[in-house]
């Protein structure tokens, strides 16, 4: 599931990437934090 919902994130992001550096920007931040969450299995629902 991870590796599809990854993928996805790709697409996004290199989909955004060519419409604006500043939303890339925005949405790469996102993303790290959602592997920050992943990697810690951080609970946000805590």
């Amino acid at each position: 599931m991870w590796a599809h919902v990854h993928t996805g994130f790709l697409f996004v992001g290199f989909y955004w990437r060519g419409i604006s550096p500043c939303l890339w920007s925005i949405s790469s931040q996102i993303h790290s934090l959602l592997y920050f969450a992943v990697f810690t299995e951080f609970d946000f629902s805590a």
